[in-house]
């Protein structure tokens, strides 16, 4: 997939202020998009937040917690709705934003299933 590049923090208390401050935005725009419908920042916005935590999360996995969007899929859990369990581990675009992004996809798929045309 194409490298999204993020100022990294170099103190340990820098990149911990701002993975937390990372978790309550997105925290936030879940609420707004998914539990409220009245989305403030665009997707791709939102993409750049949630990149950007994967990547401090990835340099200073000591940060991670079970609570962070990266750990869960969604917002937080709505009482209405079923709880399904997926059969098979379902594939996504993992946020693409470009051209190089969807033809990975596709060769992803490619490769999963075994097939050269679809």
């Amino acid at each position: 997939m194409s490298k999204h590049k993020f100022e990294i923090p170099k103190n340990k208390e820098d990149a911990k202020k701002r993975i937390e401050e990372l978790k309550k935005k997105i925290r936030y725009n879940n609420r707004k998009y998914y539990i409220e419908v009245n989305p403030v920042i665009s997707d791709y916005e939102y993409d750049q937040l949630y990149k950007e935590l994967e990547s401090l999360e990835r340099t200073y996995p000591e940060y991670i917690s079970e609570d962070s969007p990266t750990q869960r899929v969604g917002a937080e859990k709505i009482e209405e709705f079923e709880t399904v369990e997926h059969k098979r581990k379902m594939l996504s675009l993992d946020k693409s934003n470009n051209y190089e992004d969807l033809r990975d996809f596709d060769e992803k798929i490619r490769l999963k299933i075994g097939e050269k045309k679809i």
